[in-house]
């Protein structure tokens, strides 16, 4: 169920995401100077009181390396009920008016995604703070990396999504197939991971800075060991003129975002069968 509310809109890396303005008190911005280590938890002092930290690149699962931080940071202030909480950001963008959407059963492994919105053409996802508080007092959830070791006997398949949320709730989708995932965060890294390796399946998103969706899959095609190989186009695009592009530029199937877990991974499925 769809629900308008007003959203402060967040920037992590190249990412986009959003948090529902009636969770935050303030915006404060910090050097990495003003940030303690307290054990294994990260703090800084607001008002004379001790904030938790909370590396929002590090909760997602966004797997930048700490030497990729810029350094400083803005943090977005959470209160829930008597308690603080600190999300470190890159950057602020600003606030909007946004219809929330749920994302089914896409996310169904990560409570601290609250919904979706759209912003132009991009799925921006939706933090739900009640949920990020509760993770501080649970153990932090690791994300499995593909095993290599049995690469030879694995069919493998090219992720091609410029959205790091996106790609991980669809790596461990077709993981769950049984696939070795390679990812690409556009459409210029998805054709050169095309032309050096063999993949028995490819996703692709249509949005994507650099090369788009339709452009990767005509070039894909024109490779002699792609041209068989299916192609899912994976995408927040719904409208019947997107939809014949991607058949024109030689995708199989067309799947518009939110979509049900299980139905994309029995998609998968049969498509590899």
């Amino acid at each position: 169920r769809a629900s308008e509310q007003l959203a402060h809109l967040l920037g992590i890396d190249t990412e986009t995401l959003a948090i529902p303005m009636s969770a935050v008190e303030r915006v404060v911005y910090l050097n990495e100077a003003s940030i303690e280590s307290m054990g294994e938890a990260e703090v800084f002092t607001l008002l004379g009181e001790t904030v938790p930290l909370i590396r929002v690149d590090d909760l997602l699962g966004i797997g930048r390396p700490a030497s990729k931080r810029p350094d400083s940071c803005y943090v977005t202030v959470v209160r829930l009920g008597d308690k603080r909480i600190g999300l470190a950001l890159d950057r602020m963008r600003g606030q909007r008016e946004v219809v929330i959407k749920s994302l089914g059963s896409l996310l169904t492994e990560f409570p601290l995604i609250a919904g979706s919105t759209l912003l132009g053409d991009r799925c921006v996802l939706i933090l739900n703070p009640t949920e990020i508080a509760a993770s501080l007092t649970k153990p932090r959830a690791r994300v499995a990396s593909p095993v290599h070791a049995a690469a030879s006997s694995k069919r493998r398949a090219l992720l091609v999504d410029d959205d790091a949320i996106t790609r991980l709730a669809l790596r461990r989708i077709f993981e769950q197939a049984g696939l070795e995932v390679y990812e690409a965060a556009d459409g210029v890294e998805g054709l050169a991971l095309a032309q050096g390796n063999t993949f028995h399946i490819v996703s692709t998103d249509v949005v994507m800075p650099r090369m788009d969706g339709y452009e990767l899959t005509r070039r894909l095609r024109a490779l002699p060991a792609l041209q068989r190989t299916p192609i899912l186009m994976i995408t927040s695009k719904d409208l019947e003129v997107d939809r014949r592009a991607g058949f024109e530029a030689g995708v199989d199937h067309y799947v518009t975002k939110p979509f049900e877990r299980g139905e994309l991974l029995q998609l998968v499925e049969e498509v590899l069968s």
